[in-house]
């Protein structure tokens, strides 16, 4: 018997109707938790593509609690009033809490530092020799890409043995593409993408051509298969909320 066999788990991303990919790895996410046998159910849904966030919680009716995980880098829009307002009549279910972002979890920057880290032994680039380069996906409208980004940045400067870290963006300056031109030293680029959608699979592969040091490009962070972990800590930060408040 799962340990928390009243709960259900709905992942809610972005999507993308153009690239399977994104809905791919949430349903490869959803896939891995399940086998886990820890919640009573455990599902995906997406804001562009399918399924629908409302036709999966319907398929939720006989637990007791729901823990929505906006599958998003960043507390901005998206995660917070697009997610919501695709509830549907699920928006005002009292069995329903609503997680922080998965870009939040403390542990995703753990798993920045062991990515970036296995990417550097496997090029056998030397401690200090080398830069990370951190791409999201920016907004001149929201701030919160931005702010995330450079929490990101700060947070991983020092824990990995980048000479430096730098961020930048495809929506907003510093653009990828022109920092990817000054870059002077091997680098290591990391995409803060929740999935593998056209931002992550072809935006910076293209801009990434422009590079004249060696670069490796680590992909989606948001698709990388231990991010599980980083799904568990947030729901287990969840549940303890909700202990707390009953």
């Amino acid at each position: 018997m799962p340990i928390h066999a009243d709960t259900a788990v709905l992942l809610v991303g972005h999507g993308s109707s153009m690239h399977p990919s994104a809905a791919a790895c949430l349903l490869a996410h959803t896939e891995r938790l399940r086998e886990r046998e820890i919640f009573a159910d455990v599902g995906y849904a997406t804001l562009n593509g399918g399924p629908n966030p409302e036709d999966v919680l319907a398929e939720f009716d006989a637990v007791s609690r729901i823990l929505v995980l906006p599958y998003f880098m960043t507390d901005g829009y998206l995660s917070r009033l697009a997610t919501t307002a695709r509830l549907g009549r699920y928006q005002q279910d009292s069995r329903i809490t609503v997680c922080p972002p998965i870009g939040m979890c403390p542990e995703l920057l753990e798993l920045g530092v062991d990515i970036s880290e296995e990417s550097r032994t496997l090029n056998g680039w030397t401690n200090n020799a080398w830069d990370l380069l951190l791409v999201a996906h920016g907004s001149s409208k929201d701030p919160a890409s931005r702010r995330g980004t450079e929490k990101f940045a700060t947070g991983i400067l020092g824990r990995t043995s980048a000479h430096r870290v730098v961020i930048s963006f495809i929506e907003e300056a510093p653009f990828v593409g022109d920092v990817v031109k000054g870059l002077k030293r091997p680098t290591i680029v990391m995409g803060l993408f929740a999935a593998p959608g056209g931002h992550a699979l072809d935006d910076v592969p293209e801009a990434l051509e422009q590079s004249s040091v060696p670069v490796t490009y680590t992909g989606a962070i948001g698709g990388h298969p231990k991010v599980v972990d980083v799904i568990m800590a947030t729901l287990k930060g969840a549940k303890q909320d909700i202990a707390v408040a009953s």
